[in-house]
């Protein structure tokens, strides 16, 4: 620590408004650009950079007892809040409190995986575009739903993607998919192979051929690479349970290819 910077950290401690906003202004663009590229939100950063700078005037008597520089510490700080501010139970409660950058925070971790899901879905861009906002919008009109279930924010919106889908369906007179019952470790090697060379529109073409048991394991564990215990808990299932359905469902997926190629 710079023999300055202990002498402003020891005026700061007796109270001195000009020590602390000099502290503040010294180290300010390092914690928001730190901050900045953990959450790529410029006024997240800019909320967090505020919230590091005020826990160091909070704690100034700790943060002046040891050695260290300061900036050290401040990096310490703001790692934590912005593990809490990524927690998922707190951007939800962010969001559910009216905060638009909870709501905005969640839209951006989870936009691509609904997306991709409502796409193989319906295997058309501007419709999957569509339902992907409707997903969103039902996600913050449900909000308080959320924290009654002990299940993660992402298998909720893939409910809701079932339920917007079904009804893309029926608006057209289509028939839905159907979903039949739950039924040995499958090698991924497997899955890579039958997709390589495969177009997006033609495995969208292929899982219409499929039940919605089998369409639903192939999006989760293949599309979206979860894990075998991911997948599982976003399907609401136990693991053995769920454990001889990647295998059925892949088996079911190069039948549904013979129909498409």
């Amino acid at each position: 620590m710079s023999v300055n910077e202990a002498h402003l950290l020891q005026l700061a401690r007796q109270g001195s408004p000009a020590a602390c906003s000099e502290l503040f202004d010294g180290h300010y663009d390092a914690i928001y650009r730190y901050c900045y590229c953990h959450v790529g939100n410029t006024g997240l950063a800019q909320d967090l950079a505020n919230q590091v700078l005020v826990q160091m005037v909070e704690n100034l008597d700790t943060l002046a007892g040891h050695g260290r520089p300061l900036r050290t510490w401040l990096y310490a700080i703001a790692h934590n809040l912005i593990a809490s501010s990524l927690d998922e139970p707190h951007l939800v409660q962010l969001a559910r409190q009216g905060d638009p950058e909870g709501c905005f925070t969640l839209y951006d971790r989870y936009y691509d995986a609904i997306y991709r899901y409502c796409y193989f879905y319906v295997g058309d861009a501007t419709s999957a575009q569509d339902l992907t906002s409707q997903v969103f919008v039902q996600m913050v009109n449900r909000l308080d739903g959320f924290k009654e279930h002990d299940q993660p924010l992402l298998a909720g919106l893939y409910a809701i993607a079932r339920r917007v889908i079904a009804g893309h369906y029926r608006q057209r007179g289509q028939k839905l998919p159907p979903s039949l019952e739950d039924t040995a470790a499958v090698d991924r090697n497997i899955a890579s192979h039958s997709a390589q060379g495969l177009s997006a529109e033609n495995l969208a073409i292929a899982l219409n051929y499929m039940t919605d048991q089998d369409r639903q394991v192939i999006l989760f564990q293949f599309v979206e690479d979860h894990s075998c215990a991911e997948a599982a808990h976003l399907m609401g299932q136990s693991y053995e349970t769920f454990k001889p359905q990647p295998h059925r469902a892949l088996t079911a997926l190069q039948c549904a290819l013979s129909c498409v190629q």
